[in-house]
């Protein structure tokens, strides 16, 4: 026996559901719109569209609901015959069984048209189902492809087909321009199954414009290159060497000694051990360079730091390894940074300002400070007119991230400047002029 659902109508209990659930919904949409303070502007702007979605939908449960009218609901097909089950709201009304044998012809007039509706398109499905007997009789069959809630009048006629393409005299006949849906239903009756995706991909392509066969093949490039991006990321690193798992125990021990505890020359004694069983890791150097800076020892800061710059070709190293680092993590800033921060703190202007040269064209963070510092050492330095040039980049960049800011859904929780700032930079920016 095969089951076709022909259409669905909504029940009380059904609807009565249908309007908890409504009520439920738009009472959480409401709160989100007006009680949240967390709710950002776009949530907001969904929580409408939803709202206007359900009360899209709330007609039609209605409409269906109050239907008194009795509609084939479903067809049964068994071997010698088929029963026609006619339903009102929902509940089984009558049935009406009819031999095989007697059937005089079983027929489906489709029309399958494509409509554009606004930059979209949608395929519009109507058809007209008939039975006719041998006694000349039609049989009842009233069906309302509009008022259909599960599934959708295509599927229906696959189902049509596959569950009665064996019964004498059923045929069928499709007309429209969707020329996709025919191939489909086709290949259906053919081998009793839906295309393959490869098939119906390449036929869809076809018919596709140039700009979206090129915007596809982007989004698929894309998903590719993420997917390599991934796995790449969650391939396991290589094993450390004895040398490198010694190292490594040292320069964990010192890097909590120098974040957790504070104690600055422990940690330094720690990284000295770690150097003697690996020398050419720049992590080491910029660990070394941060203890000096925090025992505000600048001179050593940016001794060890320009140290460290010498094995920064070197991408292998045991703390990447250990922390299965696949990308390069900057080693150059950081040690710049330290770098430039010493020497202004030694009053040393010219490294200074070399350094931050460095960290502004080689590094692409938006907010950045390098800019005001250089030009602090160019104001030292004697030269003014690079230092003005620098304050009002600097000023540039803090109105930019008030900006930012303004148009943000996300607000920074700890700020990275405020008015302050750029009342100070503005001081500096008079004192050039």
């Amino acid at each position: 026996m095969k089951k076709i659902t022909v259409q669905s109508k909504i029940s009380y209990f059904q609807f009565i559901l249908l309007i908890i659930l409504c009520v439920v919904l738009c009472a959480g949409v409401i709160y989100i719109l007006f009680f949240c303070d967390f709710a950002s502007s776009r949530t907001k702007n969904d929580g409408w569209e939803l709202i206007s979605l359900i009360i899209f939908f709330f007609p039609i449960f209605l409409k269906s609901l109050l239907s008194k009218e009795v509609y084939l609901g479903e067809i049964l097909v068994f071997d010698d015959y088929i029963e026609l089950i006619y339903k009102k709201q929902n509940k089984v009304k009558m049935t009406k069984k009819i031999l095989k044998s007697d059937i005089k012809s079983f027929s489906i007039n489709a029309e399958l048209i494509v409509q554009n509706v606004g930059k979209s398109s949608i395929c519009i499905c109507t058809f007209l189902t008939s039975i006719k007997l041998k006694n000349d009789k039609d049989v009842y069959f009233n069906q309302d492809s509009a008022d259909k809630l599960f599934g959708c009048p295509y599927q229906y006629i696959l189902d049509v087909l596959s569950a009665c393409k064996d019964i004498p005299n059923f045929s069928y006949k499709l007309h429209g321009n969707n020329e996709f849906a025919r191939a489909d239903i086709d290949y259906f009756n053919r081998f009793g199954r839906r295309m393959p995706f490869w098939i119906s991909f390449k036929y869809t392509l076809k018919k596709t414009p140039l700009i979206a066969k090129i915007l596809l093949g982007i989004c698929l490039l894309s998903v590719m290159i993420s997917m390599g991006i991934l796995v790449f990321m969650n391939l396991p690193s290589m094993p450390l060497s004895d040398n490198e798992k010694e190292y490594m125990n040292y320069y964990n021990r010192a890097y909590d000694l120098r974040v957790e505890k504070n104690e600055y020359n422990r940690a330094i004694v720690e990284l000295e051990q770690a150097k003697k069983f690996v020398s050419d890791n720049p992590e080491l150097y910029r660990e070394l360079a941060y203890n000096y800076e925090d025992l505000k020892d600048y001179e050593n800061a940016s001794k060890v730091a320009r140290e460290g710059l010498k094995y920064i070709k070197n991408k292998n190293t045991a703390y990447k390894k250990f922390h299965n680092f696949k990308f390069d993590t900057k080693e150059d800033i950081y040690l710049y940074s330290i770098i430039a921060k010493s020497e202004r703190k030694l009053k040393h202007y010219s490294n200074a300002i070399d350094a931050y040269s460095y960290i502004i064209k080689k590094s692409h963070y938006t907010y950045d400070d390098s800019h005001f510092w250089r030009g602090y050492c160019y104001y030292y330095n004697g030269e003014i007119n690079l230092a003005h040039e620098d304050f009002l980049k600097h000023r540039e960049i803090i109105l930019k991230y008030f900006e930012d800011q303004r148009e943000s859904e996300y607000k920074d929780q700890y700020p990275r400047y405020n008015n302050d700032d750029l009342v100070n930079v503005d001081k500096w920016i008079e004192a050039t002029k």
